[in-house]
Formats: structure tokens, sequence, C-alpha cells
């Protein structure tokens, strides 16, 4: 990254903490009166040159497992409070930090867990060439496919299994289109998608994850 590049993300994060402190804040007491527990979860990832980093995010389950790929972590322990902040994306707030100290970008590739990582070690080898963000093309693209999966999976044996065998494969072929064809308008589009994919519908998003239509270059 650029010293222009990296000014620019310190500049944008300090204005976005600044306009979302208060509703930072605010989902903090709400956890700490109705939760009761404590409002930060520590997530081990991976960043660029697949190095590990602790990202932040507001707490949204009952003893919250960090063991699962990327996004194959809804179960029965989501408090009622956390399912509203994850479909509104609230929880992803103290990530500012990570963009702000240089672990993240706001856009870019979801970083992985190690243990996915290391099951996919050329894929994310490839991926984390450039820095993850806190939401990105097949964050967005595949959204409403997701929630389908993970609504419809009887147990977390089957929920991994599917997310592994049926989502992972999309997210890398478009997460390869994303770091070839990066551009400005390109993470315009993503960030209008992703307000789309969080007023969209009451289950957190209903984009069409038309992996073709973005692996063929509609949005460079």
């Amino acid at each position: 990254m650029t010293r222009k590049s990296r000014f620019l993300q310190i500049l944008a994060a300090l204005v976005v903490l600044i306009i979302a402190l208060p509703v930072l804040l605010m989902c903090v007491v709400l956890i700490l009166v109705i939760d009761r527990q404590p409002p930060l979860f520590a997530a081990q990832r991976l960043k660029a040159g697949c190095r590990p980093f602790t990202m932040w995010k507001l707490r949204t389950m009952r003893g919250a497992d960090d063991g699962l790929p990327t996004g194959a972590d809804k179960t029965n322990r989501i408090t009622r409070l956390g399912a509203v902040l994850r479909r509104l994306r609230l929880d992803e707030l103290p990530q500012i930090w990570n963009v702000l100290v240089g672990d993240m970008n706001f856009i870019g590739p979801r970083p992985p867990t190690p243990a996915a990582a290391a099951q996919f070690p050329e894929e994310f080898d490839k991926i984390l060439s450039i820095a993850p963000g806190v939401t990105g093309l097949g964050t967005v693209s595949l959204a409403l496919e997701e929630q389908r999966i993970m609504a419809s999976s009887r147990s977390m044996s089957e929920l991994e299994a599917t997310y592994v065998t049926k989502i992972l494969p999309c997210k890398f072929q478009i997460e390869h289109h994303y770091r070839e064809h990066k551009s400005i308008r390109l993470d315009c589009w993503i960030m209008w998608k992703t307000l789309a994919v969080v007023l969209a519908s009451p289950s957190g998003g209903s984009m069409p994850g038309r992996r073709s239509v973005i692996v063929q270059g509609a949005y460079r």
C-alpha cells in the first residue's frame, strides 16, 4: 500500500469513527445491560501476507467459538441483541480500529481464521496478497446464499460442510476477481451494495449472489 493510500485509509477511518462513535457506545452499553457479558470479542484472523492479527468485533454470542471458517459461525448461541447487531453489521464497527492500525482496509476480502487458511493455503496465499477488508466483493455477492444455507442447515457439522463445499469456492473465485480488477469504481460499488445488503430485508440482505455476472467483469 502506498503512503497516499494509507493516509486516505487513516483519514476515512477517523471520519467514520467520529460519526459512528455514538452508535458504537450505545451498542456497548446495550450488550453490558441486556446480555451482561464483555462487549468486545477478539477474533484471531490473518491479514496480508497471511500474518496473524486480532480482529475486534462486538460480542454477539454466548461463549463465542472461533473455530469455524469465516462466515460459518451462526448458531443458537447468538443472542437476540446479537442477531440485530449482525443483521445491521454493527458488530463490525470495532474493526475501524483495525483499519486505523493498518491490519485491514475498509474494502477487501474478509480475513480468514488460521484454521481456514491452513485448509486452503494456496487460495488464501493469493487472496491475502492484498489487505483484508471490513466488507468486500465476496461478502456482498453471496449474502443471500449464505443466509439461505445458514437457515436451512440442521446442525453445525452440516453447516460447516456446506460452507466449505459451496460457499468458499464461490468466494475464492470472486475474491480473485476483486484482486485482479481492484479499482475505485469497484470499491464504490461494493460500499453501495453493502448498504443495500444491510437495508434490503429483515434477514440481513437480499442481494443476488450471481457469481457469473461478477466474474465476467460486469462491475469493473
